[in-house]
């Protein structure tokens, strides 16, 4: 399930992924391509049946600097 990184709408904000992270693989979760979201698929199946066309999901994470950088960021 490791895609490349590809981030054409970094462009829109006139910034590009940092060197370190271009040749890399990212993990999609979820994936609405193969409907899957962390699980066996029941959760994916539910984003199918119970989402339309122009819903939100939001997403809520902490991340920290993968090069050892000790702040945490919270991001949604």
């Amino acid at each position: 399930m490791e895609r490349p990184y590809s981030a054409p709408v970094l462009s829109t904000f006139g910034v590009s992924l940092p060197p370190h992270l271009r040749a890399r693989g990212m993990h999609l979760d979820p994936d609405f391509d193969h409907l899957t979201y962390g699980d066996q698929g029941e959760r994916a199946k539910q984003l199918r049946v119970n989402l339309s066309a122009g819903d939100l999901i939001v997403f809520y994470a902490g991340l920290f600097d993968v090069r050892g950088g000790a702040t945490l960021v919270y991001a949604i």
